[in-house]
C-alpha cells in the first residue's frame, strides 16, 4: 500500500529484463475504487553471464575451432548481440599479443573457427558475451594448437600405421587371388578325372585282344558259322570242327586211342 501523499513507488526484487503488468486502486475508510487500466513495465538489461563449456573441438595446420554455451537461468539478462573471442600465441618465439574476433549471433551457444594461423603453435583462447548492458567477464582460458603439415586431425599419424594400412589390404587381395586359382585348378582336374574311365575301359578290352569289345572298328565282326577248329572245349577233351564240315572225335575211353571215326 502507498500513502496518499505519495505519487510514486519502486518495486524491488524483480527478474532482469522481464515484462510486468501493473494496476492500481484507491481506497478510503468506506470503500475501494475500481482497478485502473493495466499498464506494462519491463525491467532493464544487465550484463550477460559469462560463457561456459568453452572447448576446442578440432584444429588444422592453419586454424582452430572454439565452441561455447551460455548459462540458461530464467533469462540471460537481456538480448545477446554478439560474442567476442580473444586468443594469443603462447610459444616463447611468437608474439603474445591478444587478437580478437567477433561472432554476431544471439544464440545461446555457438562455434567459431579462427583461420590464417601458423602451424604447430599453441594458443590461449577465451570467450565473452555482449549485450546492450555491456560485456560479460572473460571465460576461463582453454588451450588450442595448430597441427603439423599434413596432419589435420590434431594427431600425428605414425609411419607404421600408414604402411600397415596399405600392406594389409594388399595381402588380403593376394590371398583371395591364390584361393581362387586353387579352386579353379581343382575343378579342372576333377573334370579330367571324370572323363578318363571311358578311355581306360577301351584300352583294357584292346589289351586282352577281344575284338567284340574293341571299339576301334565298329564294322568288324566274327561269323560264328565259320571255321572254329582252334576252339577247345575245356570241359570235354574231345575236339570239334565246324558242324557243317567234318568233325573228328578223339575218344579218350576207347582202348585204342589211335582209332579215328569219320562221319560224312
Amino acid at each position: 500500500m502507498v500513502r496518499n501523499d505519495t505519487s510514486s513507488i519502486t518495486i524491488r526484487g524483480l527478474e532482469t529484463y522481464q515484462d510486468y503488468s501493473f494496476q492500481m486502486t484507491a481506497s478510503n475508510e468506506d470503500e475501494e475504487s475500481d482497478r485502473s487500466s493495466e499498464i506494462i513495465g519491463k525491467t532493464l538489461e544487465e550484463v550477460a553471464p559469462t560463457p561456459i563449456n568453452v572447448a576446442i573441438p578440432r584444429s588444422t595446420t592453419s586454424s582452430f575451432t572454439v565452441s561455447w554455451s551460455t548459462p540458461l537461468p530464467s533469462n540471460i539478462n537481456g538480448n545477446i548481440q554478439k560474442y567476442i573471442i580473444r586468443y594469443k600465441g603462447t610459444n616463447p618465439d611468437v608474439d603474445g599479443t591478444y587478437k580478437m574476433e567477433e561472432v554476431l549471433t544471439s544464440a545461446f551457444d555457438g562455434e567459431h573457427t579462427v583461420v590464417n594461423l601458423a602451424s604447430e603453435i599453441n594458443y590461449s583462447v577465451q570467450v565473452r558475451t555482449f549485450n546492450e548492458a555491456g560485456s560479460s567477464n572473460w571465460s576461463e582460458p582453454v588451450s588450442a594448437k595448430t597441427t603439423l603439415s599434413g596432419d589435420d586431425n590434431g594427431t600425428r599419424i605414425p609411419l607404421g600405421a600408414v604402411i600397415g594400412g596399405v600392406i594389409v589390404p594388399l595381402v588380403i587381395i593376394i590371398i583371395i587371388l591364390i584361393l581362387t586359382v586353387v579352386v579353379m585348378y581343382r575343378r579342372i582336374k576333377h573334370r579330367h578325372l571324370n572323363a578318363e574311365p571311358a578311355d581306360t575301359a577301351h584300352e583294357t578290352s584292346s589289351k586282352h585282344g577281344n575284338p567284340a569289345f574293341d571299339g576301334s572298328d565298329t564294322n568288324t565282326y566274327q561269323d560264328l558259322t565259320a571255321d572254329t577248329s582252334n576252339y577247345q572245349n575245356c570241359a570235354d577233351p574231345q575236339s570239334y570242327e565246324d558242324p557243317i564240315g567234318h568233325v573228328t572225335y578223339h575218344d579218350v575211353i576207347s582202348s585204342d586211342p589211335g582209332d579215328i571215326y569219320a562221319e560224312i
